[in-house]
């Protein structure tokens, strides 16, 4: 995610007050590109009635401000009329030029994201104008692939453009769902205060080199870095595609709604660069039941300067102190020495042994325990 650490940067809900800041952001995109196909730009009094509709429909609404001033805004609403469009819903962004590189964007969208996953939505979509370089790489960037393109789909100036459609999956498809749930002004204000996504994203753990903290959609990037890395995942089975990875961010971001924790990103403190993944799960263990498991998965340019019992540590104190429980595990495959070496340097030791299935193929797993 573009760091907002002291940019100042907040995202909330609108408001009809933000309607005025909002209809001059937009201005721009109408009168001078064909980002927008509308011909002329809404005011203010119309901005309102688009809002009003949009939370009558139980969609979230977002503005990125900075000390009072309306840097962007954001939202969602149906993808289609129709009920078997019930579970998808379209996005749109829109950042005023002077701020596009403060990370605005990026945080509207994964504050966003989080909330229509959090409200059960399966499917977000958003159209681009084709060819536009700087909205296709932006959606790119944040795990959009490119599903449909409707080439002179529309005219703008005096000349024919294309549409594309981009899609980020939010959870994964399953016969039997519950219809999504509308949420509020408040309700979101509430959840992303809580999730810290209204700024920073929430910091869970801190040791003395390392700051481990809740992902976003915005960590889509770093986490290709480590899981698209086919020597960081040979315990895995190999490197896992862009669609492997949004599944993998969509898990961690369940997880942290429903459970309240799960692999975390962990960010070097004196660099801020991502180093990986360090985290608490819940993983069962056959024979046994539900276990609390520690685990690390680290960029190769961060292995070998001993994050993962850094932050080994610290989760199994998370396990212990917060959680309550008694023991923390470690679930290990028995080709994976180094790992195997940081469970015991945690003090764990091997209590027992099943085999996965995964990804094809079967996987003898160790099970280390403290």
């Amino acid at each position: 995610m573009a760091d907002l650490e002291g940019s100042g940067v907040f995202i909330r809900p609108a408001r009809e007050d933000d309607c005025a800041a909002m209809a001059a952001v937009y201005a721009p995109y109408v009168l001078e590109t064909d980002v927008s196909w509308e011909s002329a730009p809404p005011d203010a009094a119309e901005m309102a009635r688009r809002l009003r509709e949009h939370a009558a429909q139980g969609f979230a609404w977002l503005v990125a401000e900075r000390r009072g001033e309306v840097l962007g805004y954001a939202y969602a609403g149906r993808f289609g009329e129709r009920p078997g469009f019930d579970w998808d819903a379209e996005l749109s962004v829109y950042v005023a030029p002077d701020s596009r590189r403060c990370g605005a964007g990026s945080a509207l969208y994964a504050a966003l994201l989080a909330c229509l996953r959090r409200q059960g939505y399966v499917n977000a979509y958003a159209l681009v104008t084709s060819p536009n370089p700087g909205s296709e790489a932006f959606h790119t960037n944040l795990g959009f692939r490119r599903a449909a393109l409707l080439p002179g789909a529309g005219r703008k100036f005096g000349r024919w453009v294309g549409l594309a459609y981009y899609h980020v999956p939010l959870a994964p498809l399953a016969d039997e769902l519950p219809r999504p749930r509308p949420m509020s002004p408040a309700d979101a204000a509430e959840y992303l205060h809580r999730r810290r996504l209204d700024g920073t994203p929430r910091a869970v753990l801190g040791t003395k080199r390392l700051e481990l903290r809740e992902m976003t959609q915005a960590d889509f990037p770093a986490l290709c870095d480590v899981l698209c890395d086919n020597a960081v995942m040979t315990a895995y089975g190999g490197a896992f595609d862009r669609a492997m990875v949004q599944d993998w961010l969509n898990r961690q971001c369940i997880r942290y709604d429903r459970d309240g924790f799960g692999l975390w990103l962990a960010v070097e403190k004196s660099t801020g660069r991502p180093a990986g993944q360090i985290g608490v799960t819940i993983q069962s263990w056959p024979g046994h039941g539900d276990v609390f498991e520690t685990g690390w998965l680290l960029s190769a340019d961060m292995q070998h300067r001993g994050f993962a019992t850094e932050g080994g540590r610290a989760c199994i104190r998370y396990i212990r102190e917060t959680l309550g429980a008694q023991h923390a595990y470690a679930i290990i495959r028995d080709t994976n020495l180094p790992s195997q070496r940081v469970a015991l340097r945690l003090g764990m030791a091997a209590r027992g042994r099943f085999t996965k299935h995964y990804r094809g193929e079967e996987m003898p797993h160790i099970v280390f325990s403290t």
